[in-house]
């Protein structure tokens, strides 16, 4: 585990990535940052960059990127562990049963700062994780054991692929909890809305395009390609998100609201249906727009795959002709 007693010093280590106290003992804690390890770094990364992260841990004459990957991930490890594990680390286990622990000059936190802390702990957990993989994205010569990784075979072969593509047309605050509630809904819409949108010779040129790892797709790029597809795809999935849960995030579509009566702070209430409806349609507009911009880029970059619009599939040169379209 790339946390460890040697190296804990009055909880220097910890302190990096959350505000401890000195007093925090690495006892208290080792079991839960194995946990989050073992749960959520070695699943995504697979056996071999786990050891790789480890003997990056272990070596005082480690280079600098080996570093940076090192310390974001021990900051998803960190953030993860007591999200996970939070309430274990509030209680103490004897042979009375369960007991609350309590300091002398401390009170208990309320429930709502417990509510804000776990949110927190686990949007930066997550979040590390995916700055993991952006990084591991930019380094993949120097981390060879990432193209091995569930990660790395997830993302290579996806159209969507990250958080910041999402961002770009629909923000998620570069959240991958979001990301991850809309990838079932990636698949749906990749395979009954994208598919006929491109014509199926054309998705699957693109899906084997992008498996094979080619540059060049007729007059244009594969990753251009992608780029366009995702744009759409992302608008469709999120459309489709709310539609079905009427939410966006692991806790909801919320809008916030100032109460003047309770000193102006801002509270959030969970939108009702009729509002996940109305933004479900605003953002199929903007799908819309992407469809056709898609189709437009088809047209020019890739004629032979182009097979027109079913706007306007009633348009006709009635010139000389007996029947018209009415």
């Amino acid at each position: 585990m790339i946390f460890s007693e040697k190296k804990w010093e009055d909880s220097d280590e910890l302190k990096k990535f959350i505000p401890v106290s000195a007093a925090l003992s690495f006892e208290k804690v080792e079991s839960s940052l194995n946990d989050a390890f073992n749960l959520f770094v070695v699943p995504l990364f697979g056996e071999e960059l786990s050891k790789k992260l480890q003997s990056i841990y272990d070596d005082p004459e480690a280079k600098a990127p080996e570093l940076l990957l090192l310390e974001e991930c021990q900051r998803a490890i960190a953030n993860l562990a007591f999200w996970y594990n939070y309430t274990e680390l509030n209680v103490r286990i004897t042979d009375q049963g369960f007991q609350r622990q309590e300091a002398e000059n401390f009170k208990s936190t309320y429930k709502y700062q417990e509510d804000q802390l776990r949110t927190a702990f686990k949007n930066k957990g997550f979040n590390a994780v995916d700055r993991m993989i952006d990084f591991l994205d930019k380094h993949r010569q120097e981390f060879p054991e990432y193209e091995k990784s569930p990660a790395y075979a997830c993302r290579a072969k996806a159209i969507v692929r990250k958080t910041s593509e999402v961002d770009e047309v629909y923000f998620i605050n570069n959240s991958h909890l979001v990301f991850l509630r809309l990838k079932p809904f990636f698949k749906i819409a990749e395979e009954t809305i994208l598919q006929p949108v491109l014509g199926v010779d054309l998705y699957n040129l693109l899906i084997k395009s992008i498996e094979k790892g080619d540059k060049e797709l007729g007059g244009t790029t594969v990753e251009e390609l992608r780029i366009r597809c995702a744009q759409f795809v992302i608008l469709k999935a999120v459309a489709m998100l709310i539609r079905a849960t009427g939410s966006l995030t692991d806790r909801g579509l919320y809008f916030k609201q100032l109460v003047p009566d309770k000193n102006g702070n801002e509270y959030e209430n969970p939108v009702d249906l009729e509002q996940a409806l109305t933004m479900a349609a605003n953002v199929e507009l903007t799908a819309k727009s992407y469809h056709d911009l898609l189709l437009t880029f088809v047209e020019e970059k890739l004629p032979e795959f182009f097979k027109g619009r079913q706007s306007r599939v009633f348009d006709r040169d009635n010139d000389h002709k007996k029947s018209v379209w009415l």
